[in-house]
């Protein structure tokens, strides 16, 4: 077993001393990526479109205290904005509904 183990561990010296060195690195990166860089120039917009895009541009991940902070506003605004309706709080049915209660339970039981 432990000659086995030898000779698999010499077969992959083997290999490993076969095998071609990687290229060296090309000099030039940091001028190859400025030039890409360089090529990509940004599309110009009008002023709305552009606001519209800094917006959607917000709920992605580095910000996301300013998205949630719009939500918040907007929450805040929409409470602010739009009213539930209200309804009459009818004393009959308070009555209605204590009278049953003495009828059902006794004293103490229902509290």
């Amino acid at each position: 077993m432990l000659s086995m183990a030898k000779n698999n561990i010499d077969e992959l010296d083997a290999l490993l001393a076969q095998r071609s060195a990687p290229p060296p690195p090309r000099s030039n990166l940091s001028e190859r990526i400025i030039d890409a860089a360089l090529q990509s120039k940004p599309k110009r917009r009008s002023g709305f479109i552009q606001w519209l895009d800094s917006l959607t541009d917000m709920f992605v991940i580095p910000r996301p205290a300013y998205a949630l902070a719009v939500v918040l506003m907007l929450g805040v605004v929409g409470g602010f904005y739009f009213q539930a309706p209200v309804q009459d709080v009818d004393d009959s049915y308070l009555d209605a509904y204590f009278l049953y209660m003495d009828d059902v339970a006794d004293g103490d039981e229902w509290l």
